[in-house]
């Protein structure tokens, strides 16, 4: 009961309103449901970490102890058949039937779908592929480092500073062009001296046809020290006719 709430716990993290987890194992009860879109979102952030991206990838695995070795082969057969297959779990409970959640990744794209009580969840999952990769291609949408503008600095020894991203923002688009692309900047007009180089100054989101699609932090160019007496009596003296 309690890995199973940590399992509702983290599903609610992730966006996914219609699950509810009892077992921990999959295996049914009636308080025990999720939909196929929450799934691919519980997918997806799987499949960002490395480790388990890698065990769903495996097709053969082989196993000793003492002196009988066995193989173990993964039923996925997504993995052998699929260009590009890369995971990630079959399913089956006399409730449930026949469910898939597949993945699949070509020239920098991965997808990730997923079958939910179907006899033939193999083609099923194939042509759903061959429609993503058709239709969609992963973009560069906003490069790390770029430049998206200057907050004023207060109380510091230079008036401002340019504020760039962190890291790169890549995002699968319509290959016709058929989405609309826009920009939402979360920054504070003004930061307060002392700042450091690397501060988080806000955030930058990429909205896909009105809908939040990812963000990436926003940071500081450079440090700025804070100006002190000594600072302010040398621009006095500057300033001051010779």
């Amino acid at each position: 009961e309690a890995f199973a709430a940590l399992m509702n716990e983290r599903a609610r993290e992730l966006g996914c309103t219609d699950t509810h987890f009892v077992t921990p194992n999959g295996l049914p009860d009636d308080d025990h449901y999720t939909t196929a879109a929450d799934l691919c979102r519980i997918a997806c952030a799987a499949m960002q970490n490395e480790a388990f991206a890698a065990l769903v990838g495996t097709t053969y695995h082989e196993t000793s102890s003492g002196d009988k070795t066995r193989t173990l082969k993964n039923k996925n057969k997504v993995l052998w058949q699929y260009e590009g297959g890369c995971g990630v779990k079959t399913g089956y409970t006399d409730a449930a039937g026949r469910c898939l959640v597949f993945a699949a990744e070509r020239e920098g794209t991965r997808l990730v779908g997923v079958v939910l009580n179907c006899p033939d969840m193999w083609n099923a999952a194939y042509a759903l592929l061959d429609y993503g990769f058709a239709a969609y291609q992963t973009r560069l949408i906003v490069d790390a480092g770029a430049c998206v503008g200057y907050a004023a600095v207060d109380g510091g020894v230079k008036n401002g500073l340019a504020i760039f991203t962190k890291r790169a923002i890549l995002y699968p688009l319509q290959r016709d062009g058929g989405d609309e692309v826009a920009f939402r900047i979360d920054c504070a007009d003004t930061l307060q001296a002392p700042v450091a180089a690397g501060q988080a100054a806000g955030t930058l989101t990429l909205l896909v046809n009105g809908r939040e699609a990812a963000s990436v932090p926003l940071v500081t160019e450079e440090s700025v020290t804070a100006a002190n007496v000594g600072f302010y009596l040398q621009r006095i003296l500057h300033a001051w006719p010779a």
